[in-house]
């Protein structure tokens, strides 16, 4: 699976993917540029080959710093 994250200058928001109930990602997404700054995301999703799985993509909201922002997703594909 692969998408981009994007994020808004001087914030950041924090991302979890999970597939099932397994955590396969938990990052932090964020930039110090004054422009929006978008990360190409790779997940490898073979282990879950020729099954049916629930995708979720979450933002927990409660981040210490800095000031958490707007999500942004793009071009999402699954491979």
């Amino acid at each position: 699976m692969s998408f981009l994250a994007g994020v808004d200058p001087a914030r950041a928001w924090q991302l979890q993917v999970y597939v099932n109930d397994d955590r396969v990602l938990d990052k932090l997404i964020e930039t110090a540029s004054d422009n929006r700054d978008w990360q190409q995301i790779e997940i490898d999703l073979s282990k879950y080959r020729n099954q049916e799985v629930a995708l979720r993509l979450c933002q927990p909201v409660l981040i210490p710093h800095p000031e958490a922002g707007n999500v942004y997703w793009r071009n999402l594909i699954l491979k």
